[in-house]
């Protein structure tokens, strides 16, 4: 570099971890000794926003058209408080859930819960996004999402097989009554 002049340098690095960092630098002009000098800066952290949990009550036989209590536990797991978030919910079948995720500081969680109905039978996934919009820059955008697979039976279906057979004693009106015919029943547990 000729004396009164600058040169701009520039170098990138990915992953560098939080906190004070010291960059080191030398510098050789021709043959003279190498000059050793550095310049100390600090790494500042993200918010990270996780669905830690993601749970339904009842979690086994759940049965077609039922109340169906989806939880999640959404956790900030960076270093820097995040803002108010919204975590998208989606359960087969049904509209998409947006739902509003309070501001979290850094290692906070909190529970969102949600009442819905049970998807049609068969084997479902349900799957909770937090920071859905990219409202926060976050230190990680990789297993934020968590997804759970469900099982839904059907529900006990009754018939009579060939009918009921309906009959009054003495054939009076009034009755007594008589009830008679074959119970099948199919599907559920």
């Amino acid at each position: 570099i000729p004396q009164g002049q600058s040169v701009i340098v520039s170098a990138t690095w990915g992953s560098l971890p939080e906190g004070g960092q010291r960059l080191w630098f030398q510098f050789k002009d021709g043959n003279s000794a190498a000059t050793n000098f550095y310049y100390d800066f600090n790494v500042l952290g993200l918010p990270t926003l996780r669905v830690m949990d993601l749970e339904t009550t009842p979690s086994e036989a759940i049965r077609a058209g039922d109340a169906l209590e989806i939880s999640m536990r959404v956790k900030n797991t960076g270093t820097v408080d995040a803002p108010q978030s919204t975590l998208l919910l989606q359960v087969p079948g049904q509209t998409d859930q947006y739902l509003a995720t309070p501001a979290l500081t850094a290692g906070e969680e909190t529970w969102i819960n949600v009442s819905t109905t049970a998807p049609q039978t068969g084997s479902h996934q349900i799957t909770a996004t937090p920071d859905i919009n990219n409202d926060i820059e976050e230190g990680s955008e990789t297993n934020k999402a968590k997804t759970l697979d469900i099982t839904v039976i059907p529900h006990m279906d009754l018939y009579f097989k060939e009918g009921i057979a309906i009959t009054s004693v003495g054939d009076m009106f009034e009755g007594p009554w008589s009830v008679s015919g074959t119970l099948v029943r199919s599907n559920g547990d």
